[in-house]
Formats: C-alpha cells, structure tokens, sequence
C-alpha cells in the first residue's frame, strides 16, 4: 500500500498521535506528524518519551527512512486529496474539555492550502461536541469520527489488537474515503454523539472497575478474606459477571436478593467503619433511577 495520490498529516504527536502513526507507517504509508511543540517533537527524536520503546525505535527507523516527516506546521504537498488525523490533547477544565487546541487545528486545517480535505479526530471528546463544531468545517470537507481505546503503557500491542474499532462519518462520502486509509473499521454516519459517550463511557466504567475491585481489596483486609483469590473467581463468570447482562440501559434492578446483599454490606461496613463509596451508592442510584422514570410517565 501506498499513498503517492495523497497527504496523510497528524497532528498532535503524543501518545495517540504517534500511535497512529506508527499504524500507518507499518502499513506502508507515508506520514507528515505535526506538533507545535519543538520539545515534542526534540523528545521524538531522541527517543524521550515514556512509550513503548519498541515502538519508538520503529517511529525513529520511518525518519531515518523519510517516511515519518516531522514540523511544527502543516506543509505543502502537490497532491489532491488530504488526510488531517487530528490527535491533539483536550484537557478538562471548569466547563468539561478544553476545546482550544481542536478548534486550533480545525482552523489551521481549514487555512492549509488543499482542495480535497478530509479531517479525522481521534481526540477525546465530550458528548455534543462535535455537533457543534459541524459549523466550522467548510460545505467540501470530509469528515470522520475515529475516537482511540489505547491504554499508553500496551499502546503498540493495542494499535495491532484493539479493544474496540469504531468510526462514524458525515456521510457517505467521508466513509468511503475514510476506508481507503483505515480498512476493515466497523463505520456508521452521523452517530458523533454516540461515539463520544462511548469513548469517556469506556474509560469511566474501567476507572469503576479498579474502583469496584479496590474496595473488595479493603473489604478483604477487614474481614480477612483474600481479595485477590475471590477477584479471580468473580472474572472467571462469564455469564453474569463479564458479560452483556445487567449492562442494558433502561430498567432499574429489581427483585430480594440483590438489595438484601447490598444493605447486608452497608451494614456490616459501617459497624467497622469501613468507607466503600462505590458499593455504597448503589442502592441510591437504583432508587434515583426509579423516580426518574416515574417521573416520565
């Protein structure tokens, strides 16, 4: 595979950033990475970088090769059609993500002297956000949805076998030509809302795993059971445990045993004083849930 047709430029050479270059670069394709920031891109090539090595050796092996090209600005190329994968940081502020350096690059972008633009963001992104942002893009450009589930300390072994693939698209178009560089990505139009819960949905939920399973390890030094031992056990059903039951939007839990167990460990937790938020907040999530939807009848 080649792209002697096109441009294919990243912008925002982070973890992300270089990720998918590193796809690309190893699928055949050149690459032009972009970050305004000449330390990264310094760090970049002196292998700086808290990644993985094996794939920073790789990124500096496309330099040597001319085929990863870095600047701290978009460059001319004589070709008709661009590709912008937009990798940059959205950090959070007061109001939710810091939208400054997307709408950066969406203007710079939209300033780079091409005809045929197609951009890609594979940024972070709040739910809502990129409805808004429709009405900076101009009538002829493309535009895709790509959002990234890579864990930055496994970040190579996730690009070769991701947790999760998943774009969506303006139209139909942008589809097509998305497709041309990412092959084989499961694909929908105008579902931008929904990818983006998904992504912060994805990591919210494993940052409750870790949580979930922490106050299991607390409980266990209480009561002086084996966490680990018990953890190992719950992973291993897949039925009920790890599985798509009891993960279905909509109707609250219902039934004796479940709230039973659950007053049982709140019970039993703050005769110890023992504080597990998570477990704790479970009932009255339920309960909250349950007013919501009357009050929608």
């Amino acid at each position: 595979m080649s792209n002697s047709n096109c441009a294919i430029h990243v912008l925002g050479l982070g973890p992300v950033g270089l990720a998918t270059s590193w796809d690309l670069l190893n699928r055949g394709l050149s690459v032009f990475g972009v970050d305004t920031s000449r330390q990264q891109l310094n760090r970049i090539l002196k292998n700086d970088l808290n990644i993985d090595l094996s794939l920073l050796s790789d990124i500096s092996s496309f330099i040597e090769k001319k085929k990863f090209t870095l600047s701290e600005s978009l460059a001319d190329y004589s070709v008709q059609n661009h590709y912008y994968i937009v990798c940059v940081g959205t950090p959070t502020n007061v109001e939710g993500i810091n939208l400054d350096s997307i709408k950066k690059a969406i203007h710079d972008i939209q300033s780079h002297n091409a005809v045929n633009k197609h951009i890609i963001i594979r940024s972070t992104l709040q739910p809502g956000i990129l409805n808004a942002l429709k009405p900076l893009f101009k009538d002829h450009t493309l535009f895709s949805y790509y959002p990234e589930f890579l864990r930055e300390k496994d970040i190579k072994d996730d690009v070769l076998n991701p947790p999760l693939s998943i774009a969506t698209h303006l139209n139909h178009i942008s589809q097509t030509s998305f497709d041309k560089i990412f092959p084989k990505i499961e694909s929908s139009i105008d579902q931008f809302t929904e990818l983006e819960a998904l992504k912060v949905l994805s990591n919210a939920f494993h940052a409750l795993k870790v949580s979930y399973a922490n106050e299991i390890f607390r409980l266990g030094e209480v009561f002086n059971f084996n966490s680990h031992f018990v953890m190992k056990a719950f992973v291993s059903d897949k039925k009920l445990n790890i599985s798509e039951l009891y993960l279905k939007p909509g109707e609250p839990f219902a039934g004796h045993c479940l709230e039973k167990d659950l007053k049982a460990l709140e019970t039993i937790t703050r005769h110890h004083n023992l504080k597990l938020p998570v477990i704790a907040s479970i009932i009255q999530s339920n309960d909250f849930h349950k007013a919501h939807l009357m009050q929608k009848k």
